[in-house]
């Protein structure tokens, strides 16, 4: 499908043919390389190449220099140049993607990233539950798997409950804690992270390895919660690919019903405290 970018590699500029795909007929691959060619010829043909905004923005006065950013890029665009606390942070703009992870991982709210600020996605979730909230789920998406995912149950025609509140990022790892700490502050019934799919094979994700990050993060979060007084089953992780429709459906009909049990409970009195700040 050509959502899926058949001839594209996850780093851009990088196009794939043939049997670097295995495995592939003489038939598949004549017609992927003839896609590679093109998409190639694309760029060739151009005197200078637009690079698109989404790259994130160091703010200098917040940043105490402590580089834990510089670990946390999948492409190393951020380079620290002297020793820690010491030195300087720089951002390559030309090799940045716009993942978010360094924006998400930032203790100190030292990197912006356009588009998709830490106030704009919170004014999202407010808006998202401002009524109602405990019927609702709040569902964290990623740009080039799971929000397709979620487009191609509506080409497909898939009915699923409307109790979903989807806010798009640019990558799983984007997200934060204070994000997911806002949602249950404002009494949703549920949230769900989702991402590129992730296995033991390998990921899928278009920033390389962001969402073994999310992974990651999600494991502790999800610990804390669950201490503070969240039933389990109200935060939960999925893995979705953009050509997956009948699953993303599925996972939004399991979702539904755990905001209906928790709005019953609301209703009895007798729901679960939420987050201590």
């Amino acid at each position: 499908h050509p959502k899926l970018g058949p001839a594209e590699a996850p780093a851009p500029g990088i196009y794939l043919a043939g049997t670097v795909q295995y495995p592939k007929d003489v038939r598949e691959s004549i017609a992927q390389a003839l896609a590679a060619a093109s998409n190639a010829g694309k760029i060739l043909c151009r005197d200078t190449i637009e690079k698109e905004p989404i790259t994130a923005v160091l703010v200098e006065d917040k940043c105490i220099k402590c580089g834990i950013c510089v670990s946390a890029c999948p492409f190393g665009a951020i380079e620290l140049i002297g020793k820690v606390k010491e030195g300087e942070i720089v951002f390559h703009e030309a090799a940045c993607t716009g993942c978010g992870n360094c924006a998400a991982i930032c203790n100190y709210d030292a990197v912006i990233m356009p588009y998709f600020t830490k106030e704009q996605i919170l004014a999202q979730i407010d808006a998202a539950l401002a009524e109602k909230p405990e019927e609702k789920v709040v569902v964290f998406t990623c740009n080039w798997c799971s929000y397709p995912g979620a487009d191609q149950a509506g080409i497909e025609k898939i009915q699923y409950p409307p109790s979903s509140r989807i806010i798009k990022l640019m990558c799983s790892a984007r997200l934060e804690e204070e994000f997911i700490a806002r949602a249950f502050d404002k009494g949703a019934g549920a949230v769900l992270v989702t991402g590129c799919r992730l296995t033991e094979k390998g990921s899928d994700c278009h920033y390389n390895y962001a969402n073994q990050q999310t992974f990651k993060r999600f494991q502790f979060w999800h610990r804390k919660f669950t201490r503070q007084g969240i039933e389990p089953e109200r935060l939960q992780l999925h893995w979705n690919s953009a050509s997956e429709g009948k699953e993303w459906a599925a996972k939004m009909r399991e979702m539904h019903e755990v905001v209906q049990n928790y709005a019953q409970k609301v209703a009895e009195g007798v729901a679960s405290g939420e987050p201590v700040s």
